[in-house]
């Protein structure tokens, strides 16, 4: 009988020590989870606030352009074709002042991505450039009227309106990766 205490206390010792060798290697798991998750979350957060920051650079830096559109009729009513081609192009200067601030913005949203909102930067970027090339042009003709400058126009806020809607879904697209590797 002595035998049988011995073994079974020495079953029962071994068995608290591999309990508690399993029970401290889920707690360790399930610490590394819980730390992975927070490191996936915060990383997502940063990723999301710094989209953000690009995106709203480029929608104010592209309203700072549209802003400048409504000189265009008063510039192409002067009388005077001097007079109106010299404010055509004080206009288009702004504009391409304007115009290098928006590219830099645009440029740091193609670096943060994802893909759509890069497409859709560059969209604005040619639409910007249009409405650009438009004013220049009726600069040279002094002239009162552009079906370039309409189209252009029409195309600007097009291009504004579709990235919005891009950057918004690119934002609530963010989400932390947990994935277990």
């Amino acid at each position: 009988m002595g035998d049988n205490t011995l073994l079974v206390a020495t079953l029962t010792g071994a068995t608290a020590i591999l309990a508690s060798w399993v029970t401290s290697k889920g707690s360790a798991r399930a610490a590394q989870v819980q730390a992975d998750a927070a490191r996936a979350t915060q990383q997502s957060e940063r990723t999301r606030a710094s989209r953000r920051t690009a995106y709203a650079d480029v929608i104010h830096s592209f309203h700072a352009i549209g802003e400048g559109f409504r000189d265009i009729m008063p510039a192409v009513a002067v009388a005077d074709a001097a007079e109106r081609t010299a404010a055509l192009r004080a206009l288009q200067e702004r504009q391409a002042q304007q115009h290098a601030a928006m590219m830099r913005a645009a440029h740091v949203a193609h670096l943060e991505g994802p893909d759509e909102v890069a497409r859709a930067a560059r969209r604005m970027e040619d639409a910007s450039t249009r409405v650009y090339l438009a004013i220049g042009a009726m600069a040279d003709e002094a002239a009162i009227y552009s079906p370039e400058f309409d189209e252009g126009y029409r195309e600007f806020w097009q291009a504004l309106d579709d990235f919005v809607a891009v950057a918004r879904e690119a934002l609530g697209a963010v989400q932390p990766d947990v994935s277990q590797e």
